[in-house]
């Protein structure tokens, strides 16, 4: 049997170190359940630039991700991806936004 966790990990992470300079991202966890121990949904408090200690940071907080939020809930992490996009203080710097939902299958 597939570890579907560990794909999605290496899959995000690949993802990650390959966005194009100048780029900004941010990581978004998503479910039905917040876990208490983890209160924001968010890696960054809002997105920020591709550098080496973004992307850093971003695989050490996707090593850490566990399948620890029951069923899978789009819609309300959608509306917060987007409510940050729209809030971005350097919203004028960035033209284009693309989300991409990764997911472990369950």
């Amino acid at each position: 049997m597939w570890n579907t966790l560990a794909l999605m990990k290496q899959a995000l992470g690949v993802f990650i170190k390959n966005l194009e300079e100048g780029s900004y991202f941010n990581i978004c966890s998503y479910g039905s359940e917040n876990p208490k121990d983890e209160p924001n949904r968010f890696v960054f408090p809002t997105s920020v630039i591709k550098n080496d200690k973004n992307v850093c940071d971003a695989l050490m907080a996707i090593s850490k991700f566990e399948a620890n939020w029951k069923l899978t809930d789009i819609k309300t992490p959608l509306e917060e991806v987007f409510e940050q996009i729209k809030n971005h203080p350097d919203k004028k710097l960035i033209k284009t936004h693309h989300v991409y939902m990764i997911t472990d299958g369950k």
